[in-house]
């Protein structure tokens, strides 16, 4: 979304407010000023500590702190059980009160454990838990819970500038801005190593909000842990220009939080007088009242643009500090300690499972790809902020600085530890036996959850194929209805239907080929029938002879329909099903971009050839994945391609005016 049209939608947050305590129990921070704290007015504690911090202020190292709560003084005593109870359930019920209560507090406490008795090759490649051990798993947890806009209001504002810079850098890494040769150095991970393959910002929707997510978690734990006690959180160590960016973005948050509440005081500043006039004027006389109105109105609305203009101007100055924020984080020289940078120590506490346990490696290195694909996406959004002849030498720059691996004598960063930690876990999945999950036991097949009988299953695609006959034959044919018709339908003659996959002219399909001898011309048949039958032509034409305005909409909620049961049955009953953009991306014809179709007829059977496959995007080569329908799909894909495809587009045409022809289902 371009940048002058986008719509400000942000949490104003008035900063005098007090507000709170979170979700989950975590404190919030008193916010007494935009971007100021007052040491007078404490922060309301999480488990009754009091607080050391207010808002998106300055933290003072010399505040005052009492800790009461008995998960930060060590393990609570046990709960005491006594005995003599009355009766054995209520007996029993104390003992579970008990042992429930022992076992939550050992399971907060992370500690690490005898690795000769409790190998695991991730755990210590990775070194999450001596990093975290002796902290409460439970708090520091909070630390990258999601922010709710009202309780924590800075760092939602935060969080909004980082999904608009994502989105300006996303359109800003292409050629077309910051040209090829920038992208190549871009996709470095070795200085003197060249690329393949230029670096390429296409993200899908769910990818890139997967992505900005655990961004957004990495940052809101630094600003959040910053505001605790050293003991209390991960021990890692803020550089001086990491310090001095954080306090930017808290200072320009605060600026733009007191700015927002001088609008809404003027606001209702103006909404009060222009009260006072309206009823003064309806006194005296109305026409006079209706133009002052309208006039009101129009510099209601001026105002209101000019306020959400400079509302954008805010938020685009926080977006350019919460880039320099994450710059800074990742150009942090790693020396005798890499749990020393923010990003990996946050990294770590995101490798927490729930209240128990880690996640795995198969589970966790999606993380490892969101930091680095988005940490290259903002390189280049960085550099072309700057004003500069030529987007290479800045790119070349930054890339030798903190985006490649140590080489001549610099201190590694955290891309290059990210880099060989999620190489490790390449190297483990290929090593390590992956733990089995599907069953099939005679007649069942057993998922972790779910127990599914096979007759289940092919009842089910009976059930499909069934319903999507029904569609075919009886409503977009139409050979069955109840009006009568006794035309019959075409045989498909497979023995002797041949195709031509060589055949590269566009628009050429199976249905043309001259050695194939279809039994009705697939241009004509349909549309010749609706003149010709009179139940067709009381269904579709009125006395006119022209396309009834129902009769096309209607039409086309049977094809839509039809088409989403073939989808399904070509998923299921394909063999090894498709990926989104393969079974979307099915050509009956051929194309002048995508060249030879993908559907095609071989030996009596229709065949699917994908040519796309999850990794295309990165490494541009075409995966051929040969497919085959049985003869009960087969027939309905084409049935629907030489008899329906033709009349509908011919309906369209007399429904729109224009012509619509894909090569695509």
């Amino acid at each position: 979304m371009a940048s002058s049209a986008r719509t400000c939608a942000v949490p104003s947050g008035r900063c005098e407010s007090t507000v709170g305590m979170s979700i989950n129990g975590r404190a919030r921070r008193k916010e007494v000023g935009p971007g100021c704290r007052s040491q007078n007015q404490p922060r309301r504690s999480r488990g009754g500590r009091e607080p050391i911090a207010n808002g998106f202020s300055s933290r003072d190292p010399n505040h005052g702190i009492s800790r009461s709560n008995p998960s930060r003084q060590g393990h609570a005593p046990p709960h005491e059980w006594r005995p003599g109870q009355t009766s054995f359930k209520a007996a029993k019920q104390e003992m579970q009160r008990g042992f429930e209560k022992a076992e939550e507090e050992e399971s907060r406490q992370i500690k690490e454990t005898d690795e000769a008795k409790e190998p695991s090759p991730w755990l210590r490649r990775v070194g999450c838990i001596a990093h975290l051990a002796g902290i409460d798993r439970k708090e520091v947890r909070e630390f990258v819970e999601p922010v709710d806009e009202k309780e924590e209001p800075h760092l939602a504002i935060m969080c909004t500038a980082f999904e608009w810079l994502i989105q300006d850098a996303q359109y800003k890494a292409v050629r077309e801005v910051v040209g090829q040769q920038a992208l190549f150095e871009a996709n470095k991970k070795e200085v003197e190593k060249e690329t393949n393959m230029p670096f390429d910002s296409w993200m899908d929707i769910t990818t890139i909000e997967w992505y900005v997510e655990v961004w957004k978690q990495l940052l809101v734990f630094v600003f959040r842990a910053e505001d605790d006690e050293p003991e209390f959180r991960p021990p890692y160590v803020l550089t001086d220009a990491q310090h001095s960016a954080m306090q930017t973005v808290r200072d320009k948050i605060g600026a733009f939080q007191g700015w927002k509440q001088e609008q809404e005081k003027s606001a209702e500043s103006r909404d009060g007088d222009e009260d006072e006039g309206f009823n003064d004027g309806e006194d005296d006389e109305g026409v006079e009242v209706e133009e002052g109105v309208e006039g009101a109105g129009e510099e209601v609305d001026g105002g209101f643009e000019d306020e959400m203009s400079e509302e954008v101007k805010w938020m685009r100055q926080i977006q350019r500090e919460v880039l320099r924020v994450c710059i800074t984080l990742l150009d942090h020289p790693l020396q005798d300690n890499e749990f020393q940078s923010a990003i990996i120590s946050g990294l770590a506490v995101l490798m927490m499972k729930g209240d128990k346990g880690w996640h795995d490696a198969e589970d966790f290195t999606t993380k490892y790809s969101a930091v680095i694909k988005l940490a290259w996406l903002m390189m280049t959004e960085i550099e072309a902020r700057n004003k500069a002849t030529s987007y290479y030498r800045l790119v070349k720059q930054s890339v030798g600085q903190f985006m490649t691996m140590a080489h001549g004598g610099r201190d590694p960063t955290p891309m290059q530890w990210i880099y060989q930690t999620r190489l490790y876990r390449f190297k483990i999945r290929y090593t390590t036996q992956a733990a089995g999950k599907i069953q099939w036991i005679r007649d069942e097949v057993l998922y972790p959850s779910t127990r599914v009988q096979m007759s289940q299953l092919r009842s089910m695609v009976h059930g499909l194929i069934s319903e999507a006959r029904d569609e075919l034959f009886r409503k977009l044919i139409v050979v069955t209805d109840e009006g009568g018709t006794s035309t019959s339908v075409p045989s498909i003659d497979w023995d002797n239907t041949v195709d031509q996959p060589s055949e590269t002219k566009v628009g050429w399909s199976f249905l043309d080929d001259e050695q194939n001898k279809f039994g009705a011309h697939k241009e004509w048949w349909l549309f010749k029938r609706i003149y010709q039958e009179q139940a067709l032509r009381e269904q579709f034409l009125d006395d006119d002879g022209l396309l009834k305005p129902g009769a096309g909409k209607a039409y086309q909620r049977h094809v839509e329909r039809f088409l989403e049961l073939l989808l399904v049955l070509i998923h299921l009953c394909s063999g090894k099903p498709s990926c989104a953009p393969e079974i979307l991306g099915l050509r009956w014809k051929n194309t002048a971009n995508g060249g030879v179709r993908n559907i095609i007829i071989e030996n009596g059977l229709v065949g699917l050839v994908a040519q796309y496959h999850k990794g295309y995007r990165s490494s541009s080569n075409i995966k051929i994945i040969h497919r085959y329908l049985p003869r009960e799909v087969g027939e309905l894909l084409v049935y629907y391609l030489w008899l329906v495809l033709p009349f509908w587009e011919k309906i369209q045409f007399q429904m729109t005016g224009k012509v619509v022809s894909s090569a695509f289902l």
